[in-house]
């Protein structure tokens, strides 16, 4: 129980890396961030939680040339 408590009490000062791969297009991605993060992580949790955000997600990148191009499932 002694270690329990002295893991918790040092953990305390740190925050959780939290990483979230989204498509910026996507309505679902979207929603989420919106309605989910926003309004519980994001506004409660920012003492507590890292954020990372990685806008990338069901994309295709192909080179023709020297030029690369990018399709994204939800845009250009």
């Amino acid at each position: 129980l002694d270690a329990c408590l002295y893991y918790n009490t040092s953990q305390l000062d740190k925050k959780i890396k939290l990483t979230l791969l989204y498509e910026t297009l996507c309505p679902d991605c979207q929603e989420f961030i919106l309605n989910t993060l926003q309004r519980y992580v994001w506004k409660y949790g920012q003492d507590f939680v890292d954020f990372n955000f990685i806008p990338y997600g069901n994309a295709r990148r192909t080179q023709l040339n020297n030029t690369w191009t990018i399709q994204c499932q939800h845009g250009p």
